[in-house]
């Protein structure tokens, strides 16, 4: 079993940041860590927040790899799997409209 503890003052931190999101996908991931955190199972957490719990495990390792920045951090799935770069993207765009 994962070892899910989060500090208090992680747990603080974690619900001043769901305070300020208006993105109801960060604010579950959010909620999930500070629940993960909290005591309770993946599974508990997945069944409260209607979401995978896959996804509940994986959030919690991107918090605990590279805090509250990683976890709320939206890739994007399209140049993830083209494993494009932003200035690829970019440079895409501008040729679709200025041929």
């Amino acid at each position: 079993m994962e070892d899910y503890q989060l500090s208090q003052d992680q747990i603080a931190s974690l619900k001043a940041l769901h305070r300020t999101l208006r993105d109801k996908r960060l604010a579950y991931r959010v909620n999930a860590v500070i629940l993960l955190g909290s005591g309770w199972s993946p599974s508990q957490v997945a069944e409260a927040l209607l979401v995978d719990e896959k996804s509940i495990r994986n959030w919690f390792v991107r918090h605990d790899e590279g805090g509250e920045e990683r976890l709320i951090l939206l890739d994007t799935v399209a140049a993830k799997r083209a494993n494009w770069s932003w200035q690829g993207l970019a440079n895409l765009a501008e040729c679709a409209f200025y041929p």
